[in-house]
């Protein structure tokens, strides 16, 4: 690999002194949000130590006094609206206060700060941003033994290491705080007062483990929905991407569902060895006997058990869809049947499902909307294909590179959404919309029904959820970037490559985040998905300033042509090929004046056959002039009534628009806890010796999800999607959507010629080489070509195998060499 350090001083500009005070804003509305989530800590502390004001001295003096100034708003709501209160003290209220509160006061912190401009990397770098640089590598640096993290968890840095200890010792710490609390009561009565119990010491203890086990479910589930939702605040405060904050969610959900699981099977140990009850009855109590509802708890174990179990990487990879579907209902079943086991739960779930409300009453009316793809090509042959196709999109969706979106292809299934990376996102200047072009390798059931549904059908509606993330590697502020990509994984980073040269042509202060060289590595089994390359990154790389390098490496088979190959330039071969080819076509029209013919694009050739076409452009608005100018539509494609075909419509109309859903959601959420327990304060006025107990959780659980999910739809999201889909209704509407379908914003796709890629117009190309990558020189390399104070970024994405076989070398090199350090990112991900 050779690489040209080019480090050219690049242009900077001062900023103004309004940018400087526009920065200072944002920095504070930052610190701002992250103070907001401080209350929210230190109550999930008094959670986790909630029995030490009854077991030690020290309750009596700082966390009574902490408890009595943080009791005082508890006069905002009476004892009376929330079951209960009135023998905590205003227990409940101090949560929707000291939980709720600053849940929503972050979100709405973090929501601003994108409406705050800033100043993009002017100057030198500040000494805060070298300390900044300093302490993520350190967070970042890989825990030993790194193979056996890598294989377990895929890797787990200090920072990470550092999390996993402070959650797992808080789940000890309360575990041992629950279990003290019941067993210094046992020994009260049995030493201090002379009596004892029927039910033997170690009987007793088994049953107080189950229940300090179900007290661990308090803590656990409190953050468990937090990073689920597409738009969390915890996404854009931490800079997390959404990938890795789902991993948090995941190992969460491992520590929630072992408290589950322990806390059941503790309790059918201790019902099946006491002799005084019948362990059945105790089973299948559906709160009749007691006011716990244990039959419930048992169902809403049995539902975590199955999300549980479907939720493994190795079922999770290979059956997506069973894993999306069971997903969802066993989340379903397991927050609901929990609540009707113990109604009180509601205070620990709903803060974090508060959130996710939001996210959905944005996602049902964006997912509503009907698109369609407008253009097409497959690359590669047999179970290797993989299709690459557009779709349009309204000016008002914010396209950034690394860019995932949800897509879900009714034609195939209507209930399963699978995610894609965009590949070249664009819009034009002066025009209405854009477009968005995603590439779909065949890997199962699910990707070859849908490619064979776009191949075989005029037009295929399509329903988009998204964007989600596009935090772009550039923010890292790096000298050197080095990607290496496998197959059709170099998706990603071919947007980001091409985001780049863009700044860097247009200048400004964008053009300061682009790192001084930039390299790119590729390699592929089929040479087809060389064709990837857009003809704006051939010219970066084909310029000769040295500021981009690319290697294209073929690793798949070799076969001997059974001729020499074609010779000559890119104009000469095109023009041989075109002769050629209208030669064909004219005869096969005259032989087949009433046939219908294909035509196929691959390699740059076209192939006449009586099979549909492998490349294609769906004209939506001369299909829409045909039918008198009436738009097209899929009906019953929309889970509401907009069937017709429109552009991928925005989620959210800008950061305010979704600031005032999440407030709703609270709002909603607010409403539902109080309708939910004004019916348990009424049940029990009414019957108090009826033990209906578990009545009252599924009340909370309907009016929760009724209100937090109906009020932000109704009042807030549907009428900003309703009044849009009515306009695109209107003549104009139907023009401007026509406008965006059929603009021309379709690529010229690269050809394969000889042993390189190119395009013929402008007789670019890129030599391919035949081999495997060979990673460890590669990057020895680097290191050694860049200076020890260089920032060096390193992106790998491909195969598992691949990437972490990347990371692996990464961190070895890292710790052996005196060079420049490699900060490892992954540019895939697994779901």
């Amino acid at each position: 690999m050779k690489q040209s350090l080019d480090h050219t001083p690049r242009a900077r500009r001062r900023p103004s002194a309004s940018m400087n005070i526009l920065s200072v804003v944002r920095v504070v509305l930052i610190l701002l949000a992250w103070i907001a989530i401080i209350p929210f800590l230190l109550q999930l502390w008094s959670v986790v130590l909630a029995t030490w004001r009854y077991s030690y001295t020290l309750s009596e003096s700082f966390w009574a006094t902490l408890e009595t100034k943080w009791t005082t708003p508890d006069k905002m709501l009476p004892a009376t609206v929330l079951y209960n209160d009135r023998f905590g003290g205003g227990y409940y209220t101090l949560f929707i206060v000291w939980w709720w509160a600053p849940t929503l006061a972050a979100v709405i912190l973090v929501a601003a700060v994108p409406s705050v401009p800033y100043a993009k990397r002017l100057g030198a770098r500040s000494a805060f941003a070298t300390v900044a640089h300093q302490f993520k590598s350190a967070g970042s640096y890989q825990m030993y033994p790194r193979k056996f993290w890598m294989t377990v968890m895929g890797g787990l840095t200090v920072l990470e290491a550092i999390l996993l200890a402070i959650w797992i010792t808080l789940n000890v710490v309360m575990l041992w705080n629950w279990y003290y609390y019941y067993t210094e009561s046992y020994d009260y009565v049995q030493h201090v007062i002379g009596m004892d119990f029927a039910i033997p010491r170690p009987q007793m203890n088994l049953e107080r483990m189950a229940l300090c086990f179900g007290w661990l479910c308090f803590l656990d589930v409190s953050i468990l929905f937090w990073p689920i939702a597409h738009n969390s605040f915890l996404h854009q405060l931490t800079g997390v991407p959404y990938p890795v904050l789902i991993r948090f969610h995941r190992w969460v959900g491992h520590t929630t569902m072992w408290s589950t699981t322990l806390h059941g099977i503790f309790y059918f140990i201790y019902w099946g060895i006491d002799n005084d009850v019948n362990g059945w009855t105790k089973f299948a109590d559906w709160g009749q006997v007691s006011s716990i509802n244990n039959l419930a708890g048992s169902v809403s174990w049995w539902f975590g058990l199955a999300l549980w179990v479907t939720s493994v990487n190795y079922v999770r990879r290979r059956w997506y869809s069973v894993y999306q579907s069971v997903h969802m209902v066993g989340f379903l079943g397991y927050v609901l049947f929990a609540l009707i086991h113990y109604p009180a739960m509601w205070v620990s779930i709903v803060p974090g499902l508060l959130l996710y409300a939001a996210d959905i009453a944005l996602r049902m009316c964006q997912s509503s909307n009907v698109s369609t793809v407008t253009n097409w090509r497959v690359i590669g042959k047999g179970n290797n294909r993989a299709i690459v196709m557009t779709l349009p999109v309204d000016k008002d969706v914010e396209m950034k590179p690394q860019h995932d979106y949800f897509v879900n292809f009714p034609g195939v299934s209507r209930w399963h959404w699978h995610p894609l990376t965009c590949l070249y996102p664009q819009g034009q200047q002066g025009q209405p919309g854009g477009s968005v072009t995603f590439c779909m390798k065949q890997k199962g059931k699910w990707s070859t029904a849908v490619i064979d549904e776009i191949i075989n059908t005029e037009y295929v509606p399509v329903r988009v959820n998204g964007p989600i993330g596009g935090d772009s590697i550039l923010s890292q502020n790096y000298d050197h970037l080095l990607f290496v990509a496998g197959g059709v994984a170099a998706v990603p980073l071919l947007s980001v490559i091409e985001d780049m040269v863009k700044q860097r042509s247009a200048g400004g202060p964008d053009a300061t985040l682009v790192p001084a060289s930039v390299c790119l590595i590729w390699t592929s089994r089929e040479r087809e998905e060389f064709t990837l390359l857009s003809e704006t990154i051939m010219a970066a790389a084909s310029c000769g300033d040295g500021w981009l390098t690319i290697d294209l490496i073929y690793s798949g088979a070799v076969t001997v042509p059974a001729q020499q190959p074609l010779k000559g330039t890119p104009h000469q071969l095109q023009a041989n090929k075109l002769e050629e080819e209208g030669t064909a076509v004219k005869n096969l029209v005259e032989s087949h004046p009433e046939g219908k013919t294909y035509f196929s694009e691959a390699n740059g050739a076209i192939s006449l056959s009586s099979s549909p076409r492998a490349a294609g452009r769906c004209p939506v608005s001369s299909h829409s002039r045909t039918h008198g100018g009436c738009p097209l539509k899929f009906p019953g494609a929309s889970a509401l009534f907009w069937d017709r075909v429109r552009p991928i419509q925005p989620k959210a109309l800008n950061q305010w628009h979704y600031m005032a859903c999440a407030i709703m959601a609270f709002v909603g959420g607010l409403f539902g806890v109080v309708l939910g327990n004004s019916f348990i304060n009424e049940f029990y006025t009414a019957y108090p010796v009826n033990n209906r107990y578990w009545q009252g959780g599924l009340v909370i659980f309907c009016t929760i999800m009724v209100t937090a999910v109906g009020l932000p739809l109704a009042l807030v999201v549907f009428p900003v999607q309703f009044y849009r889909y009515m306009r695109s209704n209107s003549k104009a509407g139907c023009e401007k959507d026509a406008a965006i379908m059929s603009q021309g914003m379709e690529r010229t796709a690269a050809l394969l010629m000889d042993e390189t890629v190119g395009f013929q117009e402008s007789g670019m190309s890129l030599p391919i080489k035949i081999g495997r990558i060979d990673l460890t020189a590669t990057l020895q390399e680097t290191v050694q070509q860049q200076k020890a104070s260089s920032r060096v970024g390193f992106s790998c994405g491909g195969p598992e195998a691949m990437v972490r076989t990347a990371a692996m070398t990464a961190w070895r090199l890292n710790d052996e060499s005196k060079g420049a350090y490699l900060h490892f990112h992954r540019a895939t991900h697994e779901l």
